[in-house]
Parts: structure tokens; C-alpha cells; sequence
């Protein structure tokens, strides 16, 4: 299975102008002024900012604070909107509409996460959140006033609220200062939370224009942003307007901030494992077999990450591997699906029987990928290590209804006079569109379309496309922020939208977009480097990987031209 390949094809995300609100919860001994620098930044991505001012701790304590908040989310979600399922008060139900985003700083991260186990809203932010364990009992901040007695019932409302962390269904992000004595990174990872740290900046969050770059940037990648913001602000903030000048950066991604921090990753690619059946010629797996060496991701490995990757919004079933050579796949769908996760399967088609299909289907599945090269029998046989091309075709005909389909095409001198076959079953099938690249990974580039003169076969199935009024979609879908927006950013419409490679960075977000874990638990920092794998989930947590050291120097590697897997990739 190569591992470059994963659709764009699926449901588009529908764009619905509706309002957002953002309650905002200070910390002790502040105020609600203490938004000010934050205000700002949320109305410029379209966010009705609401700071509350929260009774006295010295004569009510925390529970007031949450009680009140608890009160302004009833207020703006309208009855009937939560489902509450026992005398508990615990809300099952998601928010279906007036959606709402928690942001508390200190205590008032505490309260918000309190605020939200109990009503589930649709984003929460934590800032600086106190880690308040059993072992660990941080200080409290000078100068507070408060009695003996006051503090001790922060304290014991702190440590409720970490215990009950857990508990919390909504989608959430913890920002924390890498510089915060009060709040030390390694106290804060136990928060089940994905965590942004912020290089130097302290406790006060709101001074930092770092933290602000950040707070915006997540804010306008998640889903809520995508369904009830303007499409046009998003894509203000997220790439492909404006960029700033002389920075050599192209679409927007000055304005990404890009560095070797990353926001939680909203995309996850998961090897299941990697057996495979064939022994695709231009597939990583072929080019370095693991000899034996064949690993299955293991189901407690699998609800390990989910728990630390409650942001993760899709994920897809792709790697080294066949992931329908795994035999709890149907029990791995259910689990994500359950979580409200997306999750596609990309396949090479063998085993992709529509039985096989259904049960995955029942179990959650959204959409299936064939990978398909050719559709000419003897050059299919060539590229797929003889593989039957009939049983692939009549496994992507049979494909169950309440499954989306999809094709990804790997593109070489060997198959690019396939891509008109590749177009016609598409428009035969009803397809909209069809993924294509080149080949990556360096052992393949004497084979690429870069590499060789392929211009008049890849004409003469650019024309077909346009004939057919199929879509070809490049290599570059993957950073677009908004494909059903910026769709004509992706497509290819010349042989050079194909053949192009460039010396600089210019077009991968994918290191600061997609997690890529391995089948053994090792979190890769590319999908088009999988070999270069990092630490493993077995010995850190995600988080500690995500924004590690390794991970860290992929990127100014990344961004610096000196990765040799980029230059080489499609993708660059």
C-alpha cells in the first residue's frame, strides 16, 4: 500500500453563516478586563466575545463560578437542546444549535471544564489550567486576599475538577505557557487533553502574541469554524489570500505562522498494519520490506491515542500495510466512529468485498478508497505485483450503498497513458472527481513524471477529464484549508500541475496537520516519510511527541529545504 495516497473526495463541509459565541471565564484575582488583548482576536474571526464577571471566592467560592456559567450556557442554548440522560445532571447530548466555545484562564479553565462535563458544548479551550493532582498541589498566586478557608476550597474544587477531566466529551485544547512556573508542562500533560505549549510565555497567556497567532488558528481549523464562519474569513486567517510580502511564502502560509510548533492535529493517519498481499513496485513497503518483521496495531494501543486525540476530526485507515488484512478493523471503526470521528479506509481493492464493506459500513466506515493505478489489465499486473485486476474492479462496483467511493491514481512513466481509462471509470461510475499524483519517496524517481516525458499521455488525459467533466485533483488538495472553496487551487489542469517539483517549501501543512502513527505505536512525521519513523505512544504521550523534539526539527527541516524526502515529494 503507498502510503501517499489518501481521498479528498468525500461529504463536503457545508457553510452555514450563523453566530458563534465564546464565553470567557477569568482566573483568580482577575477581572473580565483581563480578555481585553483576547477580545479582539476573536471578533476578527467572526466570534460575539461574552466576558463574565464572577461572584466573589472569598463568600461563594468556585461552585458560584460554575454555577453561573453554567447559567449563561442555558441562556444561549435554548431548552430541549441538551438531553439530559439521569438524576446526575451529566448532559449526553451534543449541542445541535447556538453552538458555544468555553475559553477559562486558571481557575476559570477549571470552571469551564467543570461547565462543560456537565453541559457538553462545542469547543473548550483551557489556558493555563491548574494541574491540581494528589501529588502535585501547586502554589497559589501571591497576593490573592483570600482566608485559609477560601483556598482550601479552591483547592478542593481544583482537584475535583482534574479528577472528573476525563468525563469531559467536548472538543477540546489545552494552551499552556512553556515559561509558567505555576502550571509546569510536565503536570500539565496529565490534563487528557491535546497540549499547546507557547515557547517563553508565562502564566498571563494574554500577552503573548504567539499564544494569540495560536488561539486564532485553532479556533478557524476546527469543524465548528467551518460549518458557521464566513468561508471567507477562514480562509483570511488560514492561507490562500494576502501573503505577506517578501516572505517567499506563496498562498497565504506567511500567514500560517509556520514554525516547529503545531496546533492538535485535526487528522490522523493510522497504519493498522503493515501485511500486505502485494508487492506494489513504487510502495515504501517494497522498496524496504520488513522482512518478516510484520507488526498489527493493537486495540489497547489504538484507545491509548483516541483519549489523547480528542480533536482529531478524521481519520483514515492507511500506512505500509492492507488495513483490511486486520481482523478487529470493523471493532477499530466503531471505536472512532462512536467519538464522532470521520473515518475512511483506503485499500488496494483485493479483499474489499462489499460484505466486507457492509460490516464496515455498520461499524461507522464514511468512505472507501480504491487505489488504483491503471485499468488496463497488464500494466495494472505489472505496477500491483500481478495482482487480478477483475476482482479490484468488481469489488469498486460493488461498493454497499451508505458508502462514499473514492479513486487515488499514482502516476508514473509506466502508467501515465492510464489516467483516460482511470477517467472513464470514473464517469462511468458517477464519480465527481479523481485523486492523482506522481510518485515520492526517492527510489522511485527515476520512474516519475518529473523524471520522464510524459506530457502528450498526460494531455490526452487532462482532456478526457474535461470531456467527461471529471475532476483531477493534485497533490496540493491536502493543504488547501477549504477544498469545496478553493477546489480550483487543487485541480490539475496542465501536465506541469503534475511534473512540478520545487527546491523551497511552498505547499506541505502536512507536519502540522496530520498525525501519522504507525502499526508498532511510533508517530511518523510525514505521511510520505514512513520509514522515518519517531518515538513511540508505548514510551511518551501523544503529546509529548507531537510537539517534541523530533517532530520540532522535522519542521525547521520542513521549512529550511533540507529534508531530503521533501525534495523529491509531489507535495513540496
Amino acid at each position: 500500500m503507498n502510503t501517499q495516497n489518501a481521498s479528498p473526495i468525500g461529504a463536503g463541509r457545508r457553510h452555514v453563516k450563523a453566530r458563534l459565541t465564546a464565553l470567557l471565564v477569568h482566573g483568580m484575582g482577575a477581572s473580565p478586563a483581563w480578555w481585553d488583548p483576547i477580545i479582539p482576536v476573536l471578533e476578527r474571526a467572526g466570534i460575539t466575545a461574552r466576558p463574565l464577571a464572577m461572584p466573589s471566592l472569598e463568600s461563594h467560592g468556585p461552585e458560584a463560578w460554575r454555577d453561573e456559567l453554567l447559567a449563561q450556557i442555558n441562556t444561549l442554548s435554548p431548552a430541549g437542546l441538551m438531553a439530559r440522560n439521569d438524576s446526575s445532571g451529566l448532559a449526553t447530548g451534543r449541542v445541535t444549535e447556538a453552538p458555544i466555545i468555553l475559553i477559562g484562564h486558571s481557575l476559570g479553565a477549571a470552571v469551564c471544564m467543570e461547565g462543560a462535563r456537565l453541559q457538553p458544548v462545542a469547543c473548550l479551550v483551557l489556558l493555563a489550567c491548574p494541574p491540581f493532582h494528589a501529588d502535585h498541589h501547586p502554589p497559589p498566586p501571591p497576593d490573592t486576599g483570600l482566608s485559609l478557608t477560601a483556598a482550601s476550597r479552591i483547592g478542593r474544587f481544583l482537584r475535583q475538577a482534574c479528577a472528573n477531566a476525563a468525563q469531559v466529551s467536548s472538543n477540546a485544547v489545552h494552551f499552556v505557557g512553556a515559561a509558567d512556573s505555576w502550571v509546569p508542562l510536565d503536570q500539565a500533560r496529565r490534563l487528557p487533553f491535546p497540549l499547546v505549549a507557547i515557547a517563553r510565555a508565562r502564566h498571563n497567556l494574554g500577552k503573548s502574541a504567539t499564544f494569540l497567532t495560536q488561539l486564532l488558528r485553532h479556533l478557524l481549523s476546527t469543524r465548528l469554524a467551518a460549518e458557521h464562519l464566513d468561508p471567507g474569513v477562514r480562509l483570511d486567517y488560514l492561507g490562500h489570500t494576502h501573503p505577506k510580502a517578501g516572505s517567499g511564502l506563496p498562498d497565504g502560509l506567511a500567514l500560517l505562522g509556520l514554525g516547529p510548533l503545531a496546533p492538535p492535529p485535526a487528522r490522523l493517519d493510522l497504519e493498522v498494519t503493515t501485511r500486505c498481499q502485494l508487492a506494489c513496485r513504487a510502495c515504501a513497503r517494497t522498496l524496504n520490506a520488513p522482512h518478516g518483521n510484520d507488526t498489527d496495531l493493537a486495540e489497547g494501543l489504538l484507545i491509548q491515542l483516541l483519549d489523547q486525540l480528542p480533536c482529531v476530526e478524521e481519520m483514515f485507515f492507511v500506512g505500509l500495510g492492507e488495513p483490511l488484512l486486520h481482523p478487529r478493523l470493523p471493532a477499530f471503526t466503531s471505536l472512532a466512529a462512536r467519538r464522532g470521528i470521520c473515518v475512511r479506509l483506503v485499500t488496494n481493492g483485493l479483499l474489499a468485498t462489499p460484505e466486507t464493506l457492509a460490516r464496515l459500513r455498520d461499524a461507522g466506515l464514511s468512505e472507501v478508497t480504491f487505489s488504483l493505478d491503471s485499468t488496463d489489465e497488464a500494466v495494472f499486473r505489472k505496477l500491483r505485483g500481478n495482482a487480478p485486476l477483475g476482482a479490484v474492479l468488481h469489488h469498486f462496483r460493488s461498493v454497499p450503498a451508505g458508502l462514499t467511493r473514492s479513486i487515488f491514481t499514482t502516476l508514473s512513466a509506466a502508467n501515465a497513458g492510464s489516467l483516460a481509462g482511470i477517467v472513464d471509470l470514473a464517469a462511468a461510475e458517477g464519480l465527481p472527481a479523481v485523486a492523482v499524483t506522481d510518485l515520492n519517496f526517492a527510489a522511485n524517481q527515476p520512474r516519475s513524471l518529473a523524471r520522464n516525458d510524459c506530457a502528450e499521455s498526460l494531455a490526452a488525459g487532462i482532456a478526457r477529464a474535461r470531456e467527461k467533466k471529471v475532476l483531477l485533483v493534485g497533490p496540493h488538495f491536502h493543504e488547501t484549508p477549504d477544498l469545496m472553496r478553493s477546489v480550483r487551487r487543487s485541480l490539475v489542469r496542465t501536465a506541469a500541475d503534475l511534473t512540478g517539483r520545487t527546491a523551497r517549501h511552498q505547499h506541505c501543512l502536512a507536519p502540522w496537520r496530520v498525525a501519522v502513527i504507525g502499526a508498532s505505536g511510533n508517530l511518523s512525521p510525514c505521511n510520505c516519510a514512513p520509514l522515518a519513523a519517531g518515538a513511540s505512544l508505548q514510551d511518551e504521550s501523544f503529546c509529548e511527541l507531537w510537539n517534541g523534539p523530533a517532530m520540532q526539527a522535522w519542521r525547521r527541516r520542513v521549512l529550511a529545504g533540507t529534508s531530503p524526502d521533501c525534495l523529491v515529494c509531489p507535495r513540496y
